[in-house]
């Protein structure tokens, strides 16, 4: 018996023999290699599970060693995609039955009836609030309402240390963070405010998980027991029962940041050096604290390097730190802006600029500088005015050496000076006409006192 190979790739078996009594592996018809028989280490079943067709039971029912092992792995595969699926679908479905099967399109909430989804449609996604004030937009009632309080002056005060907050947001977060409870959750040893604060964390963070019984250690004086060890000493770290107030861990889980945005690693960090009292520091953030707190009457001489990692904009080659500045810088090429002051018409870029500048419109409380007089309308822009009256300008031109006070100077030195763009067209008011005289003539002769030129005192000397 041998095999041929058609003029479609069609295998065609060829033999002297009868057919029936001939070995040969029943996927590739191979004849010259070790056969194994259907019946070793379950060979027909997988075939069966590839195929989902009967064997052929004329022929000898054999696999080649390269057949036999794809079926034995395909097989395996099989096993382990159905077992996985069930796994899957028995999650969905006790997903289903504690949280609710219907879900919203907009937001991801789960319900456990189609007239709660539609309840929570209504309120939070098809009505939208907007402030007459600001120009703040909310689909949530609540949040307008605390808006609105916001704008009337409604300040909340903690009653635990008097210190007092604007938003109820940040007054609640205060509590929860400042002054823990007993309301812990079991799985992260954090605490929360009230009841409802906590079964919200446990939906968002610790939804697939089982907080019924947990069986990990117990806390005695709160009468808690917590599903592991690290969430036992976690509320012990936190919670004023257990430690003193001054040696208290923040109640707040640390902030995980990628490392692709870090400039430098922790042991990268430059020693430096103040050049007044000969201190060190880590890094330049902790050496300018230091400069403005008991230097402040000095010239500062050191400044960080920039980082090297820049995102740079195509279209005027200037760099920025991060690719959220470059993509609010790259609205500025755009020339669209999008909102508009309600009181004075002017337009912004950024919705943050806009808001800034409606604050200016009603600031009752001026920012005056100590050596000009010249008031502003926040502080950030008074503290940029103050370099104007300092000697030291660290900005320095690469090209021609001039220094300038800040770097938007700088950049528009550049741009105007050695690159060649010009300058922007000055929008001047209206022209004011010449006055006219009613008899005067072509002949006619103007003296200084008919041009309002004549200085008090003096005469034409001709």
């Amino acid at each position: 018996m041998e095999l041929s190979i058609t003029k479609n790739n069609i295998g065609r078996v060829k033999s002297s023999q009868d057919v029936s009594t001939a070995n040969f592996c029943l996927i590739c018809l191979a004849t010259d290699c070790k056969l194994y028989p259907m019946g070793q280490y379950n060979l027909g079943e997988a075939y069966q599970h590839l195929t989902g067709k009967l064997l052929l039971h004329n022929f000898a029912l054999e696999f080649c060693t390269e057949c036999a092992q794809r079926l034995l792995n395909c097989n395996k595969f099989r096993d382990k995609s159905l077992r996985s699926y069930t796994l899957l679908m028995e999650l969905w479905k006790n997903n289903n039955s504690k949280y609710g099967q219907f879900v919203c399109e907009i937001c991801g909430v789960r319900c456990k009836k189609n007239c709660k989804l539609r309840d929570h449609v209504v309120k939070n996604h098809s009505q939208r609030y907007s402030c007459n004030t600001c120009p703040l937009v909310t689909t949530f009632k609540k949040t307008a309402q605390n808006h609105a309080l916001w704008h009337d002056g409604v300040t909340y005060k903690c009653e635990l240390c008097n210190e007092e907050y604007s938003k109820k947001t940040s007054y609640l977060s205060h509590l929860r963070v400042r002054h823990p409870t007993d309301v812990v959750c079991t799985l992260c040893g954090f605490s929360f405010v009230n009841a409802r604060g906590l079964r919200m964390h446990c939906n968002l963070k610790h939804r697939s998980l089982d907080t019924a019984s947990p069986s990990g250690p117990l806390c005695e004086p709160c009468d808690i027991r917590f599903v592991s060890h690290s969430a036992y000493r976690q509320h012990l770290d936190v919670s004023p029962k257990h430690s003193n107030s001054s040696f208290l861990k923040r109640n707040c889980p640390k902030k995980i940041y990628d490392k692709q945005f870090t400039v430098k690693a922790k042991d990268d960090t430059d020693t430096v050096v103040c050049e007044q009292c000969n201190m060190q520091f880590e890094g330049f953030k902790m050496y300018a604290s230091h400069f403005k707190k008991y230097h402040s009457d000095k010239k500062r001489t050191q400044y960080p390097q920039h980082s090297a990692q820049r995102f740079l904009c195509d279209q005027c080659a200037r760099s920025f730190k991060n690719l959220a500045a470059l993509k609010e810088h790259m609205l500025m090429h755009s020339g669209h802006r999008k909102y508009e002051c309600a009181v004075c018409g002017k337009r912004f870029y950024l919705k943050h600029y806009l808001a800034l500048h409606v604050r200016a419109h009603g600031a009752a409380e001026r920012f005056p500088c100590a050596v000009c007089g010249k008031s502003f309308v926040n502080k950030a822009n008074r503290t940029r005015h103050m370099w104007t009256h300092r000697d030291l300008k660290p900005f320095e031109c690469a090209a021609c050496d001039k220094t300038y006070v800040n770097a938007s100077s700088l950049r528009s030195h550049v741009l105007h000076a050695h690159l060649k763009q010009p300058w922007p067209k000055k929008s001047r008011g209206p022209r004011v006409p010449a006055r006219s005289a009613p008899d005067a003539g072509c002949d006619s002769t103007w003296t200084k006192a008919d041009r309002g030129d004549a200085v008090p005192g003096f005469e034409d000397v001709i």
